[in-house]
């Protein structure tokens, strides 16, 4: 399973993607991601875009939309919904 997440940092429209994969036990379908950060760093504001979903071994691929903001104590967090492509 493969997570890439597309996100802006703090005061830059530099676009940088994160790939990260992890093996998982199959969890298709995905419905919903959450994500979150620490806060931690100077600048630690993401904008995220939007995040895809890779399952390898089924061939599948999801991609959940976000364009917003994941920033300061109150929003450090965010759920979301995910369509299959």
């Amino acid at each position: 399973m493969a997570v890439e997440l597309y996100f802006s940092e703090q005061k830059t429209d530099i676009v940088k993607t994160r790939t990260f994969y992890r093996n998982i036990v199959n969890i298709c379908p995905v419905k919903q991601v959450y994500v979150r950060h620490d806060n931690a760093g100077s600048g630690p504001s993401w904008f995220i875009r939007r995040i895809y979903v890779y399952n390898r071994a089924m061939k599948i691929n999801y991609r959940c939309n976000c364009n917003c903001w994941l920033f300061s104590p109150s929003n450090l967090a965010k759920t979301l919904t995910c369509q299959k492509l």
